[in-house]
């Protein structure tokens, strides 16, 4: 966004530069559509906004050649016949309608409710649609813009242009002006204050101004993933409402103390940052069901991890942990978790305490041998211990109650499988291509 401006600050000299009081009125509704057009692009969905360019270029190009019409009206009126005056004053007027029209579509348009935006990581919590929102997804900024706070920098009428030859009438119409646009800023400048969602992925930010926390309070999903971000402020905790915080892909090492007050947060996205330990504060949000630790560095969890007895996902893939600890058994709510492609020679018998579980992953570690107390995860319907180093399967570790559907064992070093694999009634997929099978158990798929 920050690229447009110097085309409307462009534009506005243009304008401003022929002098008279047709140039100027010209001038000030050259800037009320490239501000219209700004804030659309801005508040458009994302999967609108391709379509909304379209239209608004098509606008623009139409406003460009209405302008150049517009001063050569201008011109022309000046040198004709009080009569033709009369005529352009009562055109103003329509156009101040007009104007006052697209101010009020314009604010309406801000406050409409939207879908939410598609993420890398979907909320499975809570799927509903944040009403407003501000997308500055996929720019070049380095630094946030300052229109993100405010539109009265473009919607400014001053006199400072005026070249001392307008009428009593037209003063009054300069006022109008500046009156309409002072409403409409009044109003989005409301409008901020009910901005649920913020997203400023994919950029070049390294830093993030606390201006941003204190305009946005209220919001409840802030996307800053894949930034260059090297640490979040401290006045993070002014967000009280914040429910989604995606922030992976930085250079993220810790989190301050004082996020600890953002107590309505549920999911945490700090995956691909160079954290090497879990900060305390994730462990005091105590409501977090999904929490993302996938590239962080990992050789250990602490037990105060325990305290997230909330967690329905927990994802640490890529990290250097070899075991888990024994607080974990607290989280019951578990039904999701990734272990892959790490460190494990064995499964922590922690996990056999997890009876809640849907869905394991611990693919692309150095296991040798599944143990038989993954039976009793009763529910776990997803199994991965691919790319492994298995040798062998306890028997007892498939059984008719069990709800498995998919199991996954490609590139170990199997050369059998336990005749009780064919008990699993509910299996509907079974890999175990690139391993050293010598033979199949004959009732495998009677």
């Amino acid at each position: 966004m920050g690229t447009q401006s110097g085309p409307k600050a462009t534009t506005g000299d243009q304008s401003g530069g022929q002098g008279g009081t047709g140039s100027e009125q010209t001038n000030k509704r050259v800037k009320q559509t490239a501000t219209q057009r700004i804030l659309a692009i801005v508040l458009k969905s994302r999967s609108q906004q391709t379509q909304s360019v379209q239209r608004l270029s098509a606008g623009g190009n139409n406003s460009k050649t209405s302008t150049d019409q517009k001063q050569n009206n201008s011109a022309h009126n000046n040198n004709n016949n009080g009569s033709k005056n009369n005529n352009h004053n009562n055109n103003n007027s329509e156009e101040d309608e007009e104007e006052k029209r697209r101010i009020s579509n314009l604010s309406r348009q801000t406050n409409r409710s939207e879908g939410s935006l598609a993420s890398q990581n979907s909320f499975n919590s809570g799927k509903h649609a944040y009403a407003n929102k501000l997308d500055f997804s996929h720019q070049k900024l380095d630094t946030i813009p300052n229109s993100i706070y405010s539109i009265s920098s473009y919607l400014e009428f001053s006199s400072s242009n005026h070249n001392g030859n307008g009428q009593h009438q037209q003063h009054n119409h300069q006022q109008q002006q500046q009156q309409n646009s002072y409403n409409a800023s009044k109003e989005f400048n409301q409008s901020l204050k009910q901005i649920e969602e913020l997203s400023l992925e994919s950029n070049n930010l390294t830093e993030l101004p606390r201006s941003l926390f204190a305009h946005f309070k209220n919001l409840k999903r802030l996307l800053l993933s894949d930034n260059d971000l090297q640490s979040l402020p401290n006045a993070i905790s002014m967000l009280a409402h914040l429910e989604q915080l995606f922030a992976s892909k930085n250079q993220l090492n810790s989190l301050p103390d004082e996020m600890k007050r953002c107590r309505q947060l549920v999911c945490l996205d700090l995956s691909v940052n160079p954290l090497c330990k879990l900060p305390d504060t994730v462990t005091q949000l105590t409501r977090l069901q999904e929490l993302y630790l996938n590239d962080t560095f990992l050789d250990y969890l602490p037990n105060q991890i325990g305290r997230l007895s909330e967690l329905k996902v927990l994802e640490l893939r890529e990290n250097d942990l070899k075991t888990l600890p024994k607080s974990m058994a607290r989280l019951n709510k578990l039904r999701c978790l990734d272990l892959g492609q790490n460190e494990f020679t064995y499964l922590p018998d922690v996990l056999a305490q997890m009876a809640g579980l849907e869905e394991l992953w611990f693919d692309s570690n150095q296991l040798k041998c599944l143990p038989d107390f993954l039976a009793k995860l009763h529910q776990l319907e997803y199994l991965d211990c691919s790319k492994n180093a298995l040798q062998s399967i306890e028997p007892n570790l498939f059984h008719p109650n069990s709800k498995l559907k998919d199991l996954v064992l490609s590139s170990n070093n199997l050369k059998h499988l336990p005749p009780t694999i064919c008990d699993l009634r509910e299996l509907n997929s079974l890999k175990v291509d690139d391993n050293e099978m010598i033979d199949l158990p004959s009732e495998l798929g009677k």
